[in-house]
Formats: C-alpha cells, sequence, structure tokens
C-alpha cells in the first residue's frame, strides 16, 4: 500500500477550494477569493485583496463574532491601555452603535494599519474620526506629539479638555499594508478617505460636532448640520398635530440657555446627545432668536 504523506496529500488538493460553513452548517468546498465575517456575511469577489463595497454597518448592540481584538503585551505601548476591545462603537451625538468592519479577517492590534479609527475625548466625549496606513500604535504618537495638523484636536487638548487623554477604537479595516512597491497605494489611499469622509457623517465628528476639519465634497458655504445624513428612526415619526405640540419646549430663551448651560455642567459627556434633542423640541421662533444671540455675542467677541 502505497503510504501517503501529509504534506503530499496537502500539495495534491486544489489550492482555490477551501471548507466553508455556510448557513444550516453544512460544510461545502468553495471558490474564496475575499471573506468577510464581521456581521454573519460572507462576500466573494473577484478583485482579491481590495476592499469590500458591501456596507454592513448596523444599529442596535449585535455582537460581531469574526472579529478579534487584542493588545500587545509591551509595557513601553502607549495605545493599548487606551485601545477599546468592543466590537462596537457608538455616535456621542446620536447615540447610534454601529459594528466593526473587518475587511482583512486578521486579528486587529495597536499593530495594524491600513485602517480607518475613531478617538473619543474621555473628559467630554467629542470624538474624531481618522484614517492611516500606518500601524496605529505610530499614528497615534504622532496625535500626541504632533504641534501642527489637526488643529481642532490640537486646541481642544490643550485649551478645552487640558491634560485629558482619549480612547482608541478600529472602525474599518482593508486588507494587505496599503503599500506597493514600498509607496502607497493610491488606490489604497482613496479607499480610505472615502470611509474616512463616511464615518465622519456617519458619526457627525465635523466641527464643531467633533474635531474634524474637513469634509469631503461639501462646501463651506452649506451648515454643518445639514452635510449629515438623516438618523434612522427606529419607530415611524409619528404626525404632528395639536396633541402632541405640547411636545415642544416653549421656555424663554434665557431659560433655554440656562438649560443648556445645566445640560453641559451636569453631564458633560451625554451634553453632545442631550444638547440636540433639546434642539429638536424647541420652538422655531425660540430657535431664531436663540441663533441672533449667538451670532451677536459672537460679533461682539471679534470687536473687543
Amino acid at each position: 500500500m502505497p503510504i501517503s504523506t501529509r504534506s503530499k496529500t496537502r500539495s495534491e488538493q486544489p489550492s482555490d477550494l477551501v471548507t466553508s460553513p455556510r448557513d444550516g452548517g453544512s460544510n461545502r468546498p468553495r471558490r474564496v477569493v475575499e471573506s468577510r465575517q464581521g456581521q454573519a456575511v460572507v462576500v466573494e469577489s473577484r478583485d482579491e485583496g481590495s476592499p469590500s463595497t458591501s456596507d454592513p454597518t448596523a444599529n442596535g448592540n449585535h455582537s460581531a463574532p469574526g472579529i478579534n481584538i487584542l493588545k500587545c503585551k509591551s509595557k513601553r505601548c502607549l495605545t493599548c491601555p487606551k485601545l477599546k476591545v468592543n466590537k462596537t462603537f457608538e455616535s456621542n451625538i446620536t447615540q447610534k452603535t454601529y459594528q466593526i468592519i473587518n475587511h482583512s479577517r486578521k486579528t486587529i492590534s495597536c499593530h495594524t494599519q491600513n485602517l480607518v479609527y475613531l478617538l473619543t475625548c474621555d473628559t467630554c466625549n467629542i470624538q474624531y474620526v481618522g484614517e492611516t496606513v500606518l500601524p496605529l500604535h505610530k499614528r497615534i504618537n504622532i496625535h500626541r506629539k504632533a504641534k501642527t495638523g489637526c488643529e481642532h484636536m490640537i486646541k481642544h487638548y490643550k485649551e478645552d479638555c487640558v491634560g485629558s487623554s482619549f480612547s482608541i477604537q478600529v472602525l474599518e479595516v482593508f486588507p494587505g499594508s496599503g503599500y506597493v512597491n514600498n509607496k502607497v497605494c493610491p488606490i489604497d489611499r482613496a479607499k480610505r478617505l472615502e470611509r474616512e469622509d463616511y464615518w465622519m457623517k456617519i458619526l457627525r465628528t465635523k466641527f464643531p460636532y467633533g474635531l474634524n476639519e474637513r469634509q469631503k465634497n461639501n462646501s463651506n458655504d452649506t451648515p454643518v448640520g445639514c452635510q449629515f445624513p438623516p438618523i434612522p428612526r427606529s419607530i415611524p415619526r409619528s404626525k404632528r398635530n395639536r396633541d402632541n405640540m405640547t411636545n415642544l419646549v416653549n421656555d424663554t430663551v434665557e431659560d433655554i440657555f440656562q438649560n443648556l448651560y445645566d445640560t453641559i455642567t451636569n453631564d458633560i459627556k451625554s451634553a453632545f446627545y442631550n444638547i440636540r434633542v433639546l434642539l429638536n423640541r424647541i420652538n422655531k421662533k425660540h430657535l431664531k432668536k436663540i441663533a441672533s444671540e449667538i451670532l451677536h455675542h459672537g460679533h461682539q467677541i471679534r470687536h473687543k
């Protein structure tokens, strides 16, 4: 009887067929070029190594069993103590929850590169979305030491939340290193910038809502709030009538400003969300007065 070694048997198997579990527990050989299991979804593509164009984000605290996030054991690492291992992340403005997307299928760590990330202030929860081709720990070190570049980030930690730090979360990881022949791949960079812009809008991190300074394909003449997509509703919006008009806030402008001040003073971490909800409930006539007061106050400051 001929003896078949393990290496010989492996070499005789087709290299383009692997066994992958499908729904129902059956295992069948199939051709897999690229797969992602962030939400029990398997994506097949002929474009090997390119990020998937599907978008498996979801609201709600759903788990992502195919995602592993590990912290390194180095005592010198300054990134891992602040790196969150949660498989979901949340917008501090909308309090909507989304899943991490891992196109690479590899374990995520502080050495992972070619990704989009999220920084959240430990003191006030204001957020910043960034992208990098560098390993995550090197990009975060640049944030810590930078004196130029992300001006809103630098100003925030020097003047607003002095001495505060930030937590780090990975939002989306792409296949490969992001380099081709030791140079940054322009295709991968364009994809990262596209997804960075997507998450800026979804999480609402453009200044003054967050610490991001730029946003793709938007005119500076467009109000920031109009650049964000609508917040998905869990239940249909009820038609406004005389019965629910009482839900509107009809306090005086002075009372509203006091309410805003109390919100910021007593619960700074939830203030962005609570202020958004409050402003949505304020009578339109009062909103115009508030806007007028803010513009007048700003004009006085500029001319002092």
